[in-house]
């Protein structure tokens, strides 16, 4: 189990259409989630559970196992070093969402969308279980 803000459908593709030209061919498309904490959803962010949250897009980061964007949310915050949306991850190499948390190279979003674009993406706290 983990505590994530889970995008709306409509963030997933704004998502996908905006951020797909910087996934690799090939890899496994994940975009659908900002985790929070792993485990239950904490004390302190309770009475959250199912409130949308507004994630803004600043920086994307690639390794050789996964691709994410990092998000800021002033509202609540992630327990992850970078807070993140992993975008995909490279079958190739055995990479895995969570290998977005080991990402060092990121890169501002800003010259690659108009100056005037803002880039968010919305979403609900949600406990999320492992199938």
């Amino acid at each position: 189990m983990y505590t994530a803000i889970v995008l709306t459908d409509a963030s997933k593709k704004e998502l996908r259409d905006k951020i797909d030209d910087f996934v690799p061919l090939n890899w496994i498309e994940v975009m659908d989630h900002h985790t929070i904490n792993l485990g239950p959803v904490l004390e302190e962010h309770k009475p959250f559970l199912g409130k949308k949250f507004t994630l803004i897009l600043k920086d994307i980061g690639f390794s050789t196992k996964a691709v994410a964007v990092s998000v800021f949310c002033d509202e609540i915050k992630s327990q992850n070093k970078i807070p993140h949306i992993t975008l995909a991850t490279n079958p190739v190499v055995g990479g895995k969402p969570k290998d977005s948390n080991d990402i060092e190279d990121w890169l501002s979003l800003k010259p690659f969308f108009p100056a005037n674009e803002f880039l968010t993406v919305e979403g609900i706290l949600t406990e999320v279980q492992h199938d």
